[in-house]
């Protein structure tokens, strides 16, 4: 579609609207299946324990994203090649880390309304 609007021709919204709902309101469902699939695993200990600090975790993770962009060439002097799961682990649990301490400090409330 886009490419059709920079080449002057009509453009008909109503297909894409009727497919981006079909597929988002497809994968809400697939996502609660996996959901319902998962708690009755033995992985709904860590999920849940995850689940209940994801607001936090969701709010605190740009801001360790943005201190890590300060450093383009970490962790690569430390000799560690793996620099996305390092990232990753850094983007999850350094917030997680936080958000556990905020709790137990009993602040947490007062920043995140829970």
């Amino acid at each position: 579609m886009a490419l059709d609007v920079l080449k002057g021709l009509p453009v008909n919204t109503f297909h894409y609207q009727a497919f981006h709902w079909l597929y988002t309101t497809g994968m809400a469902f697939l996502l609660l299946a996996l959901a319902y699939a998962l708690a009755r695993t033995s992985l709904w200990a860590p999920l849940a324990f995850l689940g209940r600090y994801s607001l936090q975790i969701y709010l605190i993770h740009p801001m360790v994203v943005r201190l890590l962009e300060k450093y383009p060439a970490f962790p690569e002097p430390l000799g560690l090649k793996p620099a996305f799961a390092i990232y990753l682990a850094l983007a999850l649990f350094l917030p997680l880390l936080l958000a556990h301490l905020l709790v137990k400090a009993r602040v947490s409330p007062a920043l995140f309304g829970r």
